[in-house]
């Protein structure tokens, strides 16, 4: 037994200190980002350059500790006065370590008055044009939380999902203007799925005290063969899958209210295997005071929703606050709940934020 123990301290001091290195280098890459003049966009003529950073150390009460991050480069060259053509590749940590992929987008564009066009290596447009819901904490909770135990089932992300590493073609809408759509698709087989359609809008209206953003987002893919298009659930086999998904964000000074919903159906799947598909729902809040921010959050998923199996269910609560040390610095903690049918657990966590 005291063996048992001794071994797991020296785990738990063996996290903490990977967990110290990782923030040590994320400080150094940080330093390096942050010179003088904010020297993360250069300009010299026509042409420009951006990077951008923004990184997030983790550690879950367990003693887990992760790194999470997303690096952009840009770079554009104004041909007329009033065109750009350019390129850009961006990555992140689920893209290196959890996918196994180069790059998370990388495409060329050339954008006007009127609005931008995409070629390459990047996500659906409905994704991109997707409102989300308020969390102001570091755990993913918008995409693929990392405090979720073992074992739950469930859709994590509100936006369209599984057809993000493909070679596409985007055209967008300039968002100045009240209305913002595009539509997009795959014009090379992902080796997932056989083609994607996408279609994207996001409504603005920013006049008087409050301020409302709508935005709706539909996906056809036809034939996902083995295709994961959420961490948290079974990878689907159908003729199709259809999605869509309704965004909503309104702000009123320093309160923010945010919901979502989202709704996937797949044709004809094959019945031998689980189901992927269902309906999801989050709704929150965020306010912030000074250099202070706190956020609640809640969402609710359920898979199989169309089908005569079972439907497992899942519910995450989750209560955040940060605080801004400088325009590039904050701290946050995070708790909450994971109430499913598969698997139940409660969290809490911490870390350090730097964005540049």
């Amino acid at each position: 037994m005291r063996q048992e123990t001794r071994d797991k301290k020296q785990e738990t001091r063996r996290r903490y200190g990977i967990l110290g290195k990782r923030m040590l280098v994320l400080s150094l890459v940080s330093c390096l980002l942050s010179l003088p003049g904010e020297a993360h966009e250069w300009r010299q003529g026509k042409n420009s350059a951006r990077v951008t950073f923004d990184g997030t150390t983790v550690m879950l009460d367990d003693g887990e500790s992760y790194l999470d991050y997303m690096l952009r480069l840009q770079l554009s060259r104004d041909i007329s006065g009033q065109t750009l053509i350019g390129v850009a590749y961006s990555t992140d940590m689920r893209t290196i370590e959890k996918k196994g992929y180069w790059a998370k987008d990388a495409f060329v564009y050339t954008q006007n008055e009127r609005g931008r066009a995409e070629v390459g290596w990047t996500e659906s447009v409905a994704a991109k044009l997707a409102l989300v819901l308020p969390d102001v904490g570091g755990t993913s909770v918008n995409n693929a939380p990392f405090f979720l135990p073992d074992g739950y089932v469930g859709i994590t992300h509100p936006a369209v999902r599984g057809n993000q590493y493909a070679w596409r073609a985007n055209v967008v809408s300039n968002p100045e203007r009240a209305f913002q759509f595009g539509a997009g698709r795959t014009f090379v087989d992902a080796g997932r799925f056989n083609s994607s359609t996408d279609f994207g809008a996001r409504y603005r209206d920013l006049g008087g005290r409050w301020k409302t953003q709508i935005s709706l987002g539909l996906s056809y893919i036809e034939k996902p063969f083995n295709m994961r298009a959420d961490l948290w659930s079974p990878p689907v086999f159908a003729d199709a899958r259809h999605q869509g998904t309704v965004g909503l964000n309104v702000q009123f000074g320093s309160l923010i209210f945010g919901a979502t919903a989202k709704a996937v159906v797949d044709k004809n799947a094959v019945e031998n295997k689980p189901r992927s598909d269902g309906i999801q729902s989050g709704a929150g809040f965020s306010y912030d005071f000074l250099s202070w921010s706190a956020s609640v959050n809640y969402i609710y998923s359920q898979i199989g929703t169309w089908d005569d199996g079972d439907k497992p269910e899942g519910h995450i609560g989750v209560l955040s606050a940060r605080y801004k040390i400088d325009k590039n610095f904050s701290v946050w903690v995070s708790g909450g709940t994971v109430q499913g049918t598969v698997a139940r657990d409660a969290f809490a966590a911490g870390g350090v934020r730097v964005k540049f």
